[in-house]
């Protein structure tokens, strides 16, 4: 930009606490004019005192498919110049280097090369460690699979982003964000190769995002398998994706003040014994004589009002002991247990 006198400052403020490194486009739109063309500004990431710059390339370029259906290397252009000892993960962080894939970096093109024939299709994070610093952040780069003259491309989507867990008991859809844009016909099948499409499960692909919808009341979790035959080409290689189980929210624990977690009883034989408890929970109690574990007691109850928790025997006389109570709130699961004596 061009401000009067010197140079001017241009400051890019992320709405949250942090403003991710990459590439940024600006753009001005003057007073009576239409918007400018846009220059590109990079934010480099953090690098800690010692620690080696991290590799880094353009967003598209980070993705290359095979070219053939058995190939021991693939290449990748880089927008960073980094000198060093290159290792290969499967993880982004944490993991020991792989042992079978190697990478070497050579006038901006980084090659990863496996130690069999083939390179298998994924995801592969890469380091470097510069000469007296220590290791850099990973760099993901995706090998996509091969796809045959006449095939339709093979669907992508972020590691990680392929489990999408239920968000209801019963749920009729599911939605994943891919990474390619297919347009074609989409089938659903229960396994990785073979079979036959499901009659009962459909797939509609719109902007980024793949709907899986079941034709009955629920989405079964289990792995799906879709694939795309765009216009006038052979179907594609398939993706698997994963509908995880509903997780129901846990209901809060019940709390107590330590000293009001112990009551004597008042007379040898006594029915039943109150707690003044510091939470407020409504749902369905539980007696249990252990912390963890087995089933509730069949012959001790538990009734809470105005904070007050009240164990109950169903003889005449509550022992003395000391008893785990839980609670299971409306739409959750059942509580941590709490101990009383």
């Amino acid at each position: 930009m061009r401000g009067g006198g010197g140079g001017s400052a241009l400051t890019l403020t992320a709405s949250g606490d942090d403003l991710a490194a990459g590439v940024y486009y600006v753009s001005v739109t003057e007073s009576g004019k239409s918007e400018s063309a846009r220059l590109a500004l990079t934010v480099d990431p953090y690098v800690a005192p010692g620690q080696s710059f991290p590799p880094l390339i353009s967003p598209p370029a980070a993705t290359v498919p095979k070219i053939s259906p058995t190939q021991k290397s693939v290449s990748f252009t880089l927008t960073s110049s980094s000198t060093g000892i290159w290792n290969v993960y499967d993880v982004e962080t944490g993991g020991a280097p792989l042992t079978n894939v190697s990478a070497v970096f050579e006038d901006s093109v980084l090659t990863l090369t496996a130690s069999g024939d083939d390179l298998v299709a994924g995801v592969y994070y890469v380091s470097v460690t510069e000469n007296e610093k220590s290791e850099s952040a990973r760099l993901g780069l995706t090998v996509g699979s091969y796809v045959a003259p006449g095939q339709s491309a093979t669907p992508s989507i972020n590691p990680g982003a392929d489990t999408v867990a239920k968000t209801a008991a019963t749920q009729q859809s599911v939605s994943f964000v891919l990474t390619s844009s297919n347009t074609g016909v989409w089938n659903v099948y229960d396994v990785e190769t073979g079979g036959a499409p499901l009659t009962t499960i459909s797939a509609v692909f719109a902007g980024s995002t793949l709907t899986l919808t079941a034709s009955g009341g629920d989405l079964s979790a289990a792995t799906y398998y879709v694939s795309v035959t765009e216009s006038g080409k052979s179907e594609s290689v398939r993706l698997g994706l994963t509908v995880g189980p509903y997780a129901a929210p846990v209901s809060a624990t019940p709390t107590i003040d330590a000293a009001a977690s112990t009551v004597a009883k008042t007379s040898p034989t006594q029915k039943s014994v109150s707690f003044t408890l510091t939470s407020s929970n409504m749902g369905v109690w539980n007696v249990y004589d252990a912390e963890t574990g087995g089933a509730p007691l069949s012959n001790v109850s538990a009734v809470f009002e105005d904070s007050v928790l009240t164990l109950t025997a169903s003889g005449d006389d509550l022992a003395a002991a000391t008893y785990y109570v839980s609670v299971t709130e409306s739409g959750k699961s059942e509580s941590a247990r709490l101990g009383l004596t």
